[in-house]
């Protein structure tokens, strides 16, 4: 899903307005406002912005909802709550059918970011992921099946079309991957196919190509540093914008490390995870720092004195709360 844009207003400005409201619903949308401005913030602590803004969801109007649903999944999945995730799903998709049955498409007035079709579909996407995290991989395709069915609509708008085929899209790619986690070798050569046709899924793509080979002990057999420049290229010029494409790129990075060490290739595996622990920290990903203290743990004799210098100093920088 892409990340809602909005007007960038000063913190102290949205507090100011909160305490100057009453009035429930104005109240919530106040603390909408602020989460959003919060969690593209570095040094903000995602997960008390997220139970902070739970408590006013239900005092914003039924459309709000969704997108505040959307946006609480999308942080909980930065964070691998993935129970938390599959119930904020369920509410997703339970309020989505209740407007779905009460709003004719395209007759009235809409004040949600994405067509109201989306939101039952990605509810649908979230439940489907995270079968896919608990490694319930029958479960995961079927859910797959599910939201690719739902956004076959008739007469679609030009925007609904646009949604439409990104649908179809992730359902193909997850598709893949999904056979790939559960053991079928065949479907590596289809996913670089796949990524011939729809470049803007490589970050996410190997991510779940790495984490097989590391899984599964394979050798990659193409040539994997054209693909890792491009995924850097990409995170520089999208990156500082999004924090759901930051943590991707550092997820992508630990898995790079950790194949590249499995295949004993200390050197680079230990430079990668050190460039990661820098950004983990820089962002203050706690999830991503651990994993690569845990990861530089494993092979710390293999790194050279200059190396466990650096790891030394970034290692001092730390503070997980």
């Amino acid at each position: 899903m892409e990340t809602i844009r909005t007007v960038y207003i000063p913190l102290h400005q949205c507090v100011s307005e909160c305490e100057k409201y009453q009035h429930s619903e104005r109240l919530a949308m106040c603390q909408y406002r602020i989460f959003l401005i919060n969690i593209n913030l570095k040094k903000f602590d995602n997960l008390n912005a997220a139970i902070r803004l739970e408590v006013y969801v239900e005092k914003l109007s039924e459309e709000m909802q969704l997108d505040a649903i959307k946006e609480l999944a999308n942080v909980y999945s930065t964070m691998h709550l993935w129970d938390k995730v599959y119930s904020l799903a369920k509410e997703l998709e339970r309020k989505s059918d209740a407007l779905l049955r009460f709003k004719s498409r395209g007759k009235a007035k809409r004040i949600t970011v994405y067509p109201l079709i989306t939101y039952k579909a990605y509810a649908i996407l979230l439940k489907a992921g995270v079968f896919k995290e608990r490694k319930e991989y029958a479960m995961a395709l079927k859910y797959t099946d599910i939201y690719e069915r739902i956004v076959d609509i008739p007469d679609p708008s030009e925007e609904e079309r646009v949604m439409i085929a990104k649908f179809k899209r992730w359902a193909q790619g997850n598709r893949i991957t999904i056979n790939l986690m559960s053991g079928n070798q065949d479907f590596m050569q289809e996913y670089l196919n796949y990524l011939q046709a729809y470049s803007e899924e490589t970050l996410t793509a190997f991510i779940n190509i790495l984490k097989v080979a590391n899984e599964q002990s394979l050798k990659i057999e193409f040539d994997l540093e054209k693909y890792e420049n491009k995924i850097k290229r990409f995170y520089l010029d999208e990156g500082c914008n999004s924090r759901v494409i930051t943590h991707r790129y550092m997820l992508f990075n630990y898995e790079l490390a950790k194949y590249k060490c499995n295949s004993q290739d200390y050197q680079n595996g230990i430079d990668i995870i050190l460039y990661n622990l820098s950004l983990s920290t820089l962002n203050q990903d706690d999830h991503i720092t651990v994993k690569c203290v845990d990861l530089y743990g494993t092979y710390r004799q293999q790194a050279s004195l200059s190396q466990q210098e650096t790891y030394s100093q970034l290692f001092k920088m730390i503070n997980i709360k």
